[in-house]
């Protein structure tokens, strides 16, 4: 299976296969992919509607399937959760064990009033820090985030997808950064890490960004993890373009502003990335990256975030 549609519909198969125990799958509205997807699973499936006009020789009236949950499981795959979709199904004899959403309303939460949060979607939020603002989209599910301790400044993810990570480690401080998190994404950034003003993460499917402890990044800087977009060989029709990127960063990496960072990428430790760079590679340890594209101008440094210090060895100050 595509990874990408494994984990969209993560939450869906988990539920058939804990809840269906061989019952045949009623999907309430249209979706080939998921269908195909049931049926490579050994679950038979019949489509059904709720309005009359759409009954035709494929798609069924749910009202005939009322009060035969012994032998129906129902799949809602587009349509979200709400009482009166709840009661219509409870009222053709599907309770909660008979049936699975997979859409729901937006959620929006604040740190400050929900510290701990979880919701029947699989979606688990622990931050041990105020100041956080997350949103989930109507189909985000089986989404886990853990924000540490004594993380300071204006946070806003926004999450448009199912299936993501994100841990973000103590003392991390953040001002007014943005962060598009899509289907099956991770993100992690080590304690101590500081972000200024404006600098975004753009994470698409399935790609990972990854930064150590005690990075550094400076104004408007961009980490932008996958292409968005399918990229084809005309003449073979193959994708040229990988589905799965990733950004690494180690620890110690100094980033300044308005530098871009593309995948794949991979910066060593105690390394520096120079102003409006374009940074795209592997690179090593202990380097300075710089220009467009991004290319190493000087090795075997390290760098300290006072400006005061005259020697990295012994005195730090000459009086």
């Amino acid at each position: 299976m595509n990874i990408v549609l494994e984990k969209r519909y993560a939450f869906i198969i988990e539920n058939v296969k804990k809840f269906a125990n061989g019952r045949t799958v009623l999907l309430w509205g249209e979706n080939e992919v998921l269908k195909r997807i049931l049926n490579s699973m050994g679950y038979k499936v019949f489509v059904v509607t709720y309005v009359k006009d759409k009954v035709t020789d494929s798609t069924f009236y749910i009202e005939d399937f009322a009060h035969r949950s012994n032998d129906y499981y129902i799949v809602v795959p587009f349509l979200a959760f709400n009482k009166r979709r709840d009661d219509l199904l409870k009222t053709l004899g599907y309770e909660e064990k008979d049936r699975v959403f997979f859409v729901h309303e937006k959620i929006s939460i604040k740190s400050e009033s929900t510290p701990i949060y979880a919701d029947n979607y699989n979606n688990i939020i622990n931050c041990k820090s105020d100041g956080v603002s997350i949103v989930l989209a109507e189909n985000v599910t089986n989404c886990n985030i853990e924000i540490g301790e004594n993380v300071k400044g204006n946070l806003n993810f926004y999450i448009t997808g199912p299936s993501v990570y994100i841990k973000i480690g103590d003392n991390v401080k953040f001002k007014n950064n943005y962060f598009d998190i899509n289907t099956g994404a991770t993100l992690v950034i080590g304690q101590k890490s500081t972000f200024e003003t404006n600098t975004n993460f753009h994470i698409k499917n399935c790609s990972e960004i990854r930064i150590g402890e005690d990075c550094m990044f400076s104004f408007g800087s961009v980490l932008h993890c996958g292409d968005g977009h399918a990229i084809f060989d005309v003449e073979t029709g193959k994708r040229l373009n990988p589905i799965c990127n990733k950004i690494e960063l180690g620890n110690h990496v100094w980033v300044g502003f308005g530098a871009s960072i593309l995948a794949p990428t991979s910066i060593g430790d105690d390394s520096i990335v120079g102003a409006s760079s374009l940074v795209k590679g592997i690179f090593e340890s202990n380097s300075v990256l710089a220009g467009v594209p991004a290319k190493v101008i000087r090795k075997n440094i390290t760098w300290d975030r006072s400006n005061d210090r005259e020697t990295l060895y012994g005195d730090y100050y000459s009086i």
